[in-house]
């Protein structure tokens, strides 16, 4: 009878150590007791564990524990193969990009909708008007939109859409991002206007101080008495920059920054919690890390193996002796290996003994193409993405398969998109509108000060997902808003465009319609009616388009007289 021995991580489980020698002390004085205890052992061990729980030789031991207790200790070594397969293999690169381009794509962008009726609710004292309601969120959107473009970045190397990417890829490589609220005194800095900024930290900044956890710190991160995190120990310089600073573990000790500062988040810690307890996150590619680097590898040897296999052309089979080549004419190297010199035209004869045997590698095999594309797709749905939106294969879709395919997609992707709205964006807009009133470029609406987030609330818009069918998909949205199944701002959120900035625009171009017509004596509506081209000059008429003409409104008169 064999026994299962399980290891943790101090070494043999003692219960099933004890079990041992206790049934090695029966075994010498009662074997068959002995006997019947190990029978009675084991038939109760699988009535009362479940299949998946039960001890085979066939089967590793596997251990779960705490979120922290399975992520800390290997979190370093995940994050650095992470990197590897980002920056070094193809299709991990691919995956990566096309994550980046569908959830951030041009950027996230808020939309202010603060409405009069929701804020007198909630501060009757405010008594604020839908048309102040109107102008508050237009000048938060202008506020938002100067300081987005050139005063997001604390570095002033991008804007706050370029800032949106690096989250995110953060987020997927190393699995959270880091982002610290500064500010940066427009009096000192003249080009700036707010002083609200971001900066990013590199998650290898965040470190335990001492390099030692505690029930309190783990991995840098201070927890409050809800497991809630209040403090970021964070290095002044990346640990790995010893190479340009001499002595730089001396002086690179973590410090301690708050979460929140003035009442908003001052670091904005983004990554996915998967579990209960969960102190920080883990890179996307950590369920398909296997298999991303034994295709990389397999695809390696395979180039090898035919590019060696591409160097032969066929081999020669003999059956006499060295001295025999060395009177033919041939020559042997230093390792005796023997060589021969091809030129262009060569006839060769084949001496005695000779044989000419072909060679045919076949490489790739027939099953390699097929074999790939399995583990391309296993890796695509451990990142929840369809293959062939990451291999760009759309040769065997039609447009059923690929409208379920994107659309499936599209549910991860949202997904993304809102937790990168509630944990970087909307922070970042709170901030810069509180910037905004404190330094006097925002009027202070009435009730601000007791309920500030109330005057907060903002749409973000994703980018456009563009269309499958345009025809077939844009009659469906003017079918849904027909029905009252969804609205006109929700439609055009769908295509990365704001309704009222739409309606706003198409009454500026019809008002323009009108008076262009009106200048050139035109008729009402002539440039604005549907399917009119407008590139094209009308021909002149000719006698025989006025003889048409006349009679055509000659029918119209008659139809006229008779009803």
């Amino acid at each position: 009878m064999s026994y299962h021995i399980t290891k943790n991580e101090g070494g043999i489980d003692r219960r099933g150590w004890l079990a041992r020698a206790s049934d090695s002390l029966l075994m010498a004085v009662a074997p068959r007791a002995a006997v019947q205890r190990i029978r009675a052992r084991a038939e109760a061990r699988a009535l009362l564990t479940y299949d998946a729980a039960a001890s085979k030789r066939t089967r590793r031991h596997l251990q779960a524990s705490s979120a922290d207790n399975d992520l800390l200790p290997d979190l370093e070594a995940i994050r650095r193969n992470s990197r590897a397969m980002a920056r070094d293999d193809s299709n991990a690169a691919a995956a990566v990009r096309v994550l980046e381009d569908n959830v951030v794509g041009t950027g996230l962008k808020p939309q202010v909708m603060v409405q009069a009726d929701r804020i007198n609710a909630a501060l009757p004292a405010a008594r604020m008007t839908d048309a102040e309601a109107d102008r508050w969120n237009r000048a938060c959107e202008q506020l938002w939109e100067e300081w987005e473009e050139e005063q997001a970045d604390a570095t002033e190397h991008t804007s706050f859409c370029d800032l949106q990417r690096q989250t995110f890829r953060s987020l997927i490589v190393d699995g959270e991002a880091l982002l610290h609220r500064v500010y940066i005194d427009p009096q000192v800095d003249t080009n700036r206007t707010i002083g609200t900024a971001l900066e990013m930290w590199d998650v290898d900044r965040l470190m335990d101080p001492m390099g030692q956890q505690s029930a309190d710190i783990r991995s840098g991160v201070e927890l409050g008495g809800f497991g809630q995190a209040v403090a970021y120990w964070i290095t002044p310089r990346h640990p790995g920059e010893s190479m340009y600073r001499r002595g730089i573990g001396r002086d690179n000790m973590p410090k301690r920054w708050d979460r929140h500062a003035g009442g908003l988040p001052s670091v904005l810690h983004v990554f996915r919690r998967d579990r209960p307890g969960q102190t920080r996150g883990v890179p996307f590619f950590a369920p398909c890390f296997g298999l991303v680097e034994n295709l990389n590898d397999m695809l390696e040897t395979e180039l090898v193996a035919a590019r060696a296999a591409s160097k032969f052309c066929g081999f020669i089979r003999q059956t006499f002796t060295a001295n025999d080549i060395l009177a033919a004419g041939g020559s042997i190297d230093a390792n005796g290996q023997i060589t021969e010199k091809l030129e262009a035209g060569t006839l060769g004869r084949l001496g005695p003994g000779e044989d000419l045997v072909n060679y045919s590698p076949n490489r790739p095999g027939g099953a390699f193409e097929p074999f790939v594309v399995r583990v391309l797709r296993s890796i695509c749905g451990a990142l929840g993405l369809p293959y062939e939106l990451v291999l760009k294969d759309f040769g065997g879709m039609n447009y059923s398969s690929a409208r379920i395919a994107l659309l499936e997609a599209r549910r991860g992707f949202e997904q993304l998109q809102q937790m990168l709205i509630r944990q970087m964006c909307r922070p970042s807009l709170q901030a810069v509108i509180m910037d905004g009133v404190v330094s006097g470029r925002l009027p202070t609406p009435r009730g601000f000060l007791e309920r500030p987030r109330l005057f907060m609330r903002a749409v973000w818009q994703p980018p456009a997902w563009g269309w499958v069918d345009p025809v077939k998909e844009i009659q469906a949205a003017a079918d849904a808003v027909d029905a009252n199944l969804s609205t006109v701002q929700a439609e055009a959120a769908r295509q990365g465009q704001d309704a009222e900035t739409i309606l706003e625009a198409r009454g500026r171009f019809l008002q323009r319609a009108r008076e262009v017509e009106k200048r050139y004596g035109l008729q009402p509506g002539d440039l604005t009616k549907r399917g009119n081209q407008g590139s094209q000059p009308a021909p002149a008429p000719t006698p025989a388009d006025e003889s048409k003409d006349e009679k055509a409104d000659e029918k119209d008169v008659a139809e006229v007289d008779d009803e």
